[in-house]
């Protein structure tokens, strides 16, 4: 019983030891690991905020781009109206031979 209460004895200190180890270990580390993770999350609040950012600055552009456009068209139509007509309806007709076309052999 000796043995059995000594390997016990043995056993708990050795429990108590590793429990200290690990307590006194994570203490260690929390203040590492805590400037990381917030260093992680300003990261991420920064990558976040360039992407809002740059989707802004794309959208921008792409209703700049579209106001040029529309313009460039009103003044294509504006100095040829007949011309302007005829394309129209010739992409019309494009479209409608084209969508024709696919139905058909979509079918098929």
């Amino acid at each position: 019983m000796n043995d059995s209460t000594s390997s016990h004895n043995l056993i708990s200190a050795l429990s108590a030891d590793v429990s200290s180890s690990v307590n006194e270990a994570i203490h260690k580390v929390r203040p590492a690991m805590t400037d990381m993770a917030d260093r992680v999350h300003d990261r991420l609040h920064d990558l976040a905020q360039n992407a809002k950012d740059t989707a802004l600055q794309a959208e921008r552009q792409l209703e700049k781009e579209a106001l040029h456009a529309k313009k460039v068209t009103e003044q294509a139509i504006a100095h040829a109206p007949f011309q302007s007509v005829l394309i129209a309806a010739g992409t019309g007709a494009a479209v409608a031979l084209a969508v024709s076309w696919w139905l058909q052999h979509r079918h098929d």
